[in-house]
């Protein structure tokens, strides 16, 4: 909650106060790994963040044959699950949140080595992980 009366506080126009100075944005301006938009959408955010998740996911393939679960939830929490909470500061869409639960039952899907049809509900409780949409809140 904090940070969204933050977020909504320090834009004015397009404008992002910074050091009791506003800045003007023209357009994407990426500041300590977040791009910002005059429209305070975070579309460009968005789309950068799923590349890289896109990423970790095909990392997790090629590793999954190699080590064993415990260490591929380790590896989880500090590529993907840090990606995700960073992001998800900014996020204002429940569409991009929705994105980003797909994405992550994904990464459990291939950590557990699931089919596309199975369910993680009971892989995210025996891992004891929480889902996106559970971090947002």
């Amino acid at each position: 909650m904090i940070n969204r009366f933050f977020y909504k506080n320090m834009f004015n126009e397009n404008s992002l106060l910074c050091n009791d100075r506003y800045l003007q944005i023209s357009e994407s301006e990426k500041f300590l790994g977040i791009f910002f938009e005059p429209d305070r959408k975070f579309n460009h955010q968005f789309n950068h963040l799923s590349k890289q998740l896109h990423t970790v996911i095909f990392r997790f393939r090629i590793l999954k044959s190699s080590i064993s679960i415990n260490a591929l939830l380790n590896i989880y929490h500090s590529l993907f699950l840090s990606l995700v909470r960073y992001s998800l500061i900014y996020s204002t869409s429940t569409t991009q949140i929705n994105k980003i639960f797909i994405l992550q039952k994904k990464i459990i899907g291939t950590i557990f080595n699931l089919s596309r049809t199975d369910s993680c509900k009971p892989f995210f409780k025996r891992a004891k992980l929480l889902t996106v949409p559970t971090l947002y809140i």
